[in-house]
């Protein structure tokens, strides 16, 4: 009996941290489970693009990657 409650914790605790496993991103950025496969950069802009989610760090709402320096800026900063 014992075993099978050890077992059932150690799937529980499996489950958890695999639904809590985030990517720590560098500031400035976001997590998302589901971003674009195609965001708009400084040099390339906003484009028909696969509906695909893509999990990963991105650039916050309003801002876009200006690969020159390596963050996210409004786009006037382009």
């Amino acid at each position: 009996m014992m075993n099978k409650v050890l077992f059932v914790c150690f799937l529980m605790l499996m489950a958890e941290a695999f639904a809590l496993r985030h990517e720590v991103c560098p500031p400035g950025m976001v997590y998302t489970d589901c971003g674009s496969a195609c965001p708009a950069t400084c040099t390339r802009k906003p484009e028909a693009c696969i509906a695909v989610c893509v999990e990963g760090c991105f650039c916050p709402v309003g801002q876009i990657w200006k690969e020159s320096s390596g963050k996210c800026v409004p786009p006037k900063e382009c």
